[in-house]
């Protein structure tokens, strides 16, 4: 029997909370910063509000203090609205290493 939580890969990001009407231009802004991996979208609910999402941050941004993002690029996203940065748990399971 094939143990599939071999498989399990879990990764420790950040990911900034952002009112949801928002979420296109935040998009934008952070092209290159966001989560990119296949079949994962970078924008998910926000488990604390439905006003809000969260937009999940690459692995290549190591501090809370967003200091791996250029400073023009979150002057350009706080001018839009409050960032609140929390930490974001992801799992890729079996199924998602599968063909």
């Amino acid at each position: 029997m094939l143990d599939e939580s071999k498989f399990d890969v879990h990764l420790k990001l950040w990911a900034i909370r952002i009112p949801r009407e928002l979420c296109k231009v935040a998009t934008r802004i952070l092209n290159g910063y966001l989560l990119d991996k296949p079949r994962i979208k970078p924008v998910t609910e926000d488990p604390t509000s439905e006003k809000n999402r969260y937009l999940i941050l690459s692995e290549r941004v190591q501090n809370s203090d967003l200091s791996d993002i250029p400073n023009q690029k979150l002057d350009e996203l706080r001018e839009l609205c409050q960032i609140d940065v929390v930490p974001y748990s992801l799992t890729l399971g079996y199924s998602y290493w599968s063909a």
